[in-house]
């Protein structure tokens, strides 16, 4: 009798697993575009079937080269706009957005000129705006920006070496943030697809501390691993049904973002007696 609660137990588990992993990424990839498609005056109104994302009006202006230029557009962001909105309002946010966007414009694009770009995201239950500005990085930062060992060079595919490590990313070098709040992180992605394969990408991304505090995995987080998931997936030209993302800091710290229920898990005590309680639990129906 023992023995066959078990059984039954397991493939109760077994055919719930199957029933969440038939969504269909996809069609969260067309929702995105049809969002992106839209004129910029219907953005709020075209809805996003992942209710961990909305579609917003982005202006963004640029000013450089004794030109100026504004244009309008539909985006993704983050529903609610509050996670936004408390992700860039912290030291830490500050800071994510400062480095990104220095490698983008030092490292990625090895741009040299002035130039400064305003961001301002129209949503339905808010608003939300950064600013990049190339003359707030000394010389020294954006020398960094070029280093081989630069923490976000591994997000250029083509420079991205074949086996990223933790010693690899703890080790690389960061230009704007030092050590206080944000490190390198070794990224490790698994790609759920829908014809029950599973893939894997690793990179080296920003380490953001206050996660283990809040669970908010912010804008940027978010933004990256769509893209990455994109575009491992058109790669592999397989149905992607769902990915997760483990990041672990030099410390030892990790925490876990699954994008099926946009869920974050931490490693703190909490998740121990609730997986131990779980499993009393389990043992104790069996």
């Amino acid at each position: 009798m023992n023995k066959l609660k078990i059984f039954c137990f397991l493939i109760s588990i077994e055919i719930f697993s199957s029933l969440l992993t038939k969504q269909n990424f996809d069609s969260k990839k067309e929702d995105f575009q049809k969002c992106k498609d839209q004129n910029p005056n219907q953005c709020i109104a075209s809805k996003i079937e992942s209710k961990a994302f909305q579609c917003c009006k982005q202006k963004m202006k640029t000013n450089g080269g004794g030109k100026s230029d504004e244009h309008e557009m539909c985006n993704i962001m983050l529903n609610p706009i509050k996670l936004a909105q408390d992700e860039i309002k912290t030291e830490n946010g500050k800071k994510m957005i400062k480095e990104l966007y220095g490698f983008n414009y030092f490292g990625a694009d090895k741009k040299t000129g002035n130039m400064s770009f305003e961001y301002d995201y129209s949503c339905l239950d808010g608003n939300y705006s950064f600013t990049f500005n190339s003359q707030d990085y000394t010389k020294d930062e954006k020398e960094i920006f070029n280093y081989s060992n630069h923490c976000l060079r591994t997000l250029i595919k083509d420079l991205r070496p074949k086996n990223i490590t933790t010693e690899m990313c703890f080790n690389s070098k960061l230009a704007t943030t030092g050590n206080t709040g944000i490190s390198c992180g070794f990224y490790e992605m698994k790609l759920y697809f829908n014809d029950s394969t599973v893939g894997d990408c690793k990179i080296c991304f920003l380490f953001n501390e206050d996660i283990l505090k809040n669970k908010n995995v912010g804008v940027i987080f978010k933004q990256i691993s769509e893209s990455l998931s994109s575009t491992e997936a058109d790669q592999s030209k397989k149905e992607l049904s769902y990915y997760q993302i483990t990041m672990i800091n030099q410390n030892g710290r990790y925490f876990r973002y699954n994008s099926l229920d946009d869920t974050v898990t931490i490693d703190n005590l909490a998740n121990f007696i609730n997986y131990s309680y779980l499993l009393f639990l389990i043992l104790f129906i069996i």
